[in-house]
């Protein structure tokens, strides 16, 4: 994504494929500022110019559709998680992609 001329990154998760485009659900800081197309990129080199579809602010999300990739989509929670459920958090923080495990103490909705 360009952001002034630059480059910037961010990460997201691959939730649903169907026919031939797939849904990637990020945060809505990734996206916000892109005044030029949005690009994703998977691991195995598969690349997809990206539409968002749905941006929220007040969530900070942003659901793009893609070209169908050819990953497979991540199952998504039936229900919010609760005190004491192991969540996984990853991204690109300050700069760097990092991940962090541990539980849930609250659930905090805006």
């Amino acid at each position: 994504m360009a952001e002034n001329g630059a480059t910037s990154y961010g990460s997201g998760t691959l939730v649903d494929v169907r026919d031939e485009f797939g849904l990637v659900v990020t945060n809505w800081h990734v996206v916000r500022d892109a005044t030029g197309p949005i690009e994703v990129v998977f691991p195995d080199g598969f690349r997809s110019l990206a539409r968002p579809l749905k941006l929220d602010k007040d969530w900070d999300l942003a659901a793009l559709v893609i070209w169908r990739p050819t990953a497979a989509p991540v199952a998504i929670a039936a229900s919010a998680p609760r005190a004491g459920d192991q969540l996984t958090i990853a991204g690109y923080g300050q700069g760097d992609y990092r991940a962090a495990t541990g539980q849930c103490t609250q659930y905090v909705a805006p």
